[in-house]
């Protein structure tokens, strides 16, 4: 007998992690085992320095664009949409219209409040993507409102936001026809929707970056599940900056030295003296916690490991790392780890936008109507 096997029917994603350094990228495949293959990286990602090979097949592949929690957020409003005639159903370009005017009347009152958010000027805070979920008519759930008769149409709009430099460099992907294999999404919001699967809400997270501190809490709300973003008087540069001053050293200097600090290679006179220095910094960042309305675990997803040995308790708050590539199975996926240029514990937070992606329930045939109509409102209010 002869034994023909067949070749396993492989979708293919590729990953782009923006942030306000840049753009790095990577590629990966899904079996129909849901085995995650690696198959190629870009610390700096371009175009020009994709293949043209590669370049000719990405029609084929999923595009997943992450932008960082530093330079872009997401924002949920409840939607209550009243009709003119409850007795005729309600169609297509009704809702449409009704859609549109709402979104230019709660971008109008929260631009300000989002360009807070993410330090922006209002004039450089653009939607880069919306979706609009969990329809009611009169009080009862439905998919899609098209169709029925109701006097009122209530609905939860996302928003998500980011600044002008990230908007212009992918705003070509939007209402493009591509909405089958581009998805736009920002990491605290993946890393949560991911976490969500395997964890009961509320979820904490926090994410400590060289410039900034936010603090993410995911729970219930009145139109459901929401995301409460706060920011944190604090970054992580402020280690590195307070080790700088002192010894005056340059910031990559400092750098060397922190991590030697952490690895337990200085002499113990420098290592007294380093806990002395980071003390108020660390202090700091003790206070802005205890500051938030966390109850229970906080994950923790920061640029700079932290002096601390996680689990790291703060009186009724325990501070936990971000799960390592073992949530993955959980999660209904496959991977081995040896295959991937990542470190196990930063698996997840790379494949995280994936997970959002793969069980994202917005993608319906109805926000595929909606972005092919109202996208180009991104730029033009």
């Amino acid at each position: 007998m002869i034994n023909i096997s067949f070749p396993r029917k492989q979708e293919k994603f590729l990953i782009l992690q923006a942030s306000e350094h840049g753009t790095s990228g990577f590629m990966f495949l899904l079996d129909e085992e849901k085995n995650l293959h690696f198959k190629k990286s870009w610390p700096e990602f371009s175009w020009s320095r994709v293949s043209r090979l590669i370049r000719r097949h990405l029609e084929h592949w999923k595009i997943i664009v992450v932008a960082d929690a530093s330079v872009a957020t997401t924002m949920s409003y409840p939607l209550s949409l009243i009709r003119d005639s409850k007795k005729d159903s309600i169609s297509a370009s009704e809702l449409e219209n009704l859609l549109g005017q709402a979104l230019v009347r709660v971008w109008n009152e929260c631009r300000r409040e989002a360009s807070k958010k993410l330090g922006l000027d209002e004039l450089d805070t653009i939607i880069i993507d919306q979706s609009v979920t969990r329809f009611k008519i009169d009080g009862h759930r439905v998919v899609n409102p098209i169709g029925f008769r109701a006097e009122k149409i209530e609905a939860v709009l996302d928003l998500t936001i980011t600044n002008r430099l990230i908007f212009e460099d992918w705003k070509n992907f939007f209402g493009s026809g591509e909405e089958n294999h581009f998805f736009f999404t920002e990491s605290a919001k993946s890393i949560l929707a991911s976490l969500k699967r395997a964890t009961p809400i509320p979820i904490n997270l926090l994410t400590l970056r060289s410039n900034r501190a936010d603090s993410f809490i995911l729970g219930d709300g009145k139109s459901g599940l929401n995301i409460k973003r706060e920011s944190l008087a604090w970054s992580t540069g402020q280690i590195i900056n307070s080790i700088a001053e002192f010894w005056s050293l340059s910031r990559s200097s400092s750098l060397k030295v922190y991590h030697q600090f952490l690895s337990n290679k200085l002499a113990p006179k420098t290592t007294d003296a380093l806990n002395k220095i980071l003390k108020p910094t660390i202090r700091s960042l003790i206070g802005n916690i205890s500051q938030q309305n966390f109850k229970g675990t906080v994950f923790v997803d920061s640029d700079l490991p932290l002096p601390f040995v996680f689990p790291h308790r703060l009186g009724r708050v325990a501070l936990e790392e971000l799960p390592d590539k073992s949530i993955l199975s959980d999660l209904g996926f496959l991977i081995e780890d040896k295959d991937w240029p990542f470190k196990s514990k930063e698996i997840f937070t790379h494949l995280a936008p994936f997970v959002e992606f793969y069980y994202n329930n917005r993608d319906s045939a109805i926000n595929h109507w909606l972005k092919r109509r109202i996208h180009w409102l991104g730029s033009s209010i």
